[in-house]
């Protein structure tokens, strides 16, 4: 069983690895067991283990304590950060989890154990990482070498993997499933390399430019140009947290009105978000369905991306929607609400309900706000017909101020799941 020890996805802050991405890319290096190791959560692990079942994966978190970061194992919940390294330790024990020591002596790191707990953090942990592939010297993996043997512990490769190129840069075998029962493991066919400047500055500039960003650099600027020529012209926009506070004065309408379904089904792109918060407040899972209009996109900039864009594609390809997903089976035999961010002619909620029709045994339509007069859904929270152009954009539209971090949010929760996800 080939093995990857210490990776973060994009639920660590510091994470640029998506969870296809990270599938994608230990299938092609034939890994198949991952040690998700995320800052401060198991959230990421836990979404990869449901979605991505192929894989063998350790639930784990490098945890920040009050003197250095430590790793927790074969988690079942959260640990809280900023307790002691003894503290810590008994909360990942109180689990059946195993405790790990990544990059112990690298001090080029604030995040690595400080001096004065090393005695007893090697004396009472089960794992030392004894190579980190982003350690540029050799001395601090020697040292955790030699302390690994000094207090008869089990020394494990990491590759602390934050961007994508990082992912297979450090491997090993064990010759069963690794389970807390059958610990300590003993890794062979160990294959490391070390992050050299020149890689990591590659990483670095990449980062910079955009490529594990929703926008690329000369995309930001473009966007950040309309933004800026929108309000301009007296344009505004919606912060996350107002759509937020909208979709629960939305789940309010639908709980008053006595109608109960028993799913809340987002229309993406826009309905997404609201529905995911309706969903919650009602208390009910939360399902997606695609349907957009088509689109003329340059790079990842789309024709809804651009200010005036949508009169040029609806005079190349008309405005009639396009269905992109299978009805879900979760709502067949299902009472279902169905959630989009505005309805201007309502060609988007009749493609719905033309979609669910054979499957849902009720289906009523749901959106935070109404722009025309051709069609009215069940429950809206604003009326905003005859005010063309006077109404704020939502966070999605890419030259919003928070687009970025709506994305970011949106590669973590918004997809189908068997939970109701949830945003911090």
């Amino acid at each position: 069983m080939k093995c990857m020890f210490h990776v973060h996805t994009i639920y660590s802050g510091d994470g640029r690895i998506t969870l296809p991405e990270l599938a994608r890319r230990s299938r092609a290096a034939g890994i198949n067991c991952l040690f998700i190791t995320d800052h401060n959560t198991i959230e990421g692990a836990l979404r990869f283990q449901e979605r991505f079942p192929e894989f063998l994966t350790i639930v784990g978190a490098e945890i920040m304590t009050t003197a250095g970061e430590i790793i927790g194992l074969f988690l079942k919940e959260e640990i809280a950060p900023s307790q002691s390294v003894e503290a810590t330790m008994a909360a990942i024990r109180a689990q059946g989890g195993i405790v790990a020591l990544p990059h112990p002596h690298d001090r080029w790191r604030p995040s690595s154990l400080k001096p004065e707990v090393h005695e007893f953090a090697f004396s009472k942990t089960d794992i030392v990482e004894v190579f980190n592939s982003r350690t540029f010297s050799a001395q601090p993996d020697q040292r955790a070498v030699a302390d690994c043997e000094r207090y008869g512990k089990v020394g494990l490769p990491g590759i602390d993997a934050h961007f994508p190129e990082e992912i297979g840069r450090a491997t090993f075998e064990l010759s069963e499933a690794p389970t807390p029962q059958n610990f300590p493991w003993a890794p062979r066919n160990i294959h490391v390399k070390r992050d050299s400047f020149f890689f990591r500055g590659c990483l670095r500039v990449k980062s910079i430019w955009g490529k594990y960003s929703a926008l690329t650099l000369p995309e930001r600027a473009f966007t950040r140009l309309q933004r800026m020529i929108f309000r301009l012209t007296g344009g505004s926009f919606f912060s996350l947290a107002e759509v937020k506070q909208l979709s629960v004065e939305l789940a309010a309408k639908v709980r008053d009105s006595g109608y109960v379904p028993e799913v809340v089904v987002g229309i993406a792109n826009g309905g997404l978000y609201p529905a995911l918060h309706v969903a919650q407040n009602l208390g009910l899972p939360f399902e997606t369905i695609r349907i957009t209009h088509r689109q003329i996109r340059i790079g990842n900039l789309d024709t809804d991306d651009v200010i005036g864009g949508c009169y040029l594609r609806d005079a190349l390809y008309g405005n009639e929607p396009v269905v992109l997903s299978e009805c879900p089976e979760s709502i067949r035999g299902r009472k279902i609400l169905l959630v989009d961010d505005d309805c201007t002619r309502g060609q988007t909620f009749r493609a719905a309900l033309e979609l669910v029709a054979g499957s849902a045994t009720e289906a009523k339509t749901a959106c935070i706000r109404v722009l025309g007069g051709e069609y009215n859904p069940d429950y809206a929270v604003r009326d905003h017909r005859g005010r063309a152009f006077k109404f704020p954009r939502f966070p999605w539209y890419k030259y919003s101020p928070e687009y970025l971090r709506y994305a970011r949010l949106r590669e973590k929760w918004l997809y189908p799941s068997r939970y109701i996800a949830r945003f911090e």
